[in-house]
């Protein structure tokens, strides 16, 4: 594909429903668009795929979120959609508004 290709793709706003969301991440997909991510990456976690984590703030909201993609080469799901640890909520503090 060309950058022109991947920047014309669509944004499809759901997910093959996984174990732990059997709505395929639509009413997530929808309360992240607009949230402040606080914290993207990885880990080193036994999670399917290697697992891709996002902590994330809904707009008017202080408390941090996360959800933690799992993947393989057949698709991607919602593993865990939650809470972020508290100890997270830390972070906040070093994040410029």
């Amino acid at each position: 594909m060309t950058n022109f290709e991947y920047e014309s793709l669509p944004v499809v706003g759901e997910l093959p429903s996984g174990t732990n969301d059997p709505h395929g991440g639509k009413t997530l997909l929808r309360r992240m668009s607009g949230a402040r991510i606080v914290r993207i990456g990885g880990t080193n976690a036994d999670i399917e795929g290697g697992g891709f984590i996002i902590d994330y703030i809904c707009g008017g909201e202080n408390q941090v979120r996360r959800v933690v993609f799992a993947f393989t080469e057949l698709g991607m799901w919602v593993e865990y959609e939650g809470h972020a640890p508290s100890s997270r909520a830390a972070i906040l503090d070093g994040i410029p508004g």
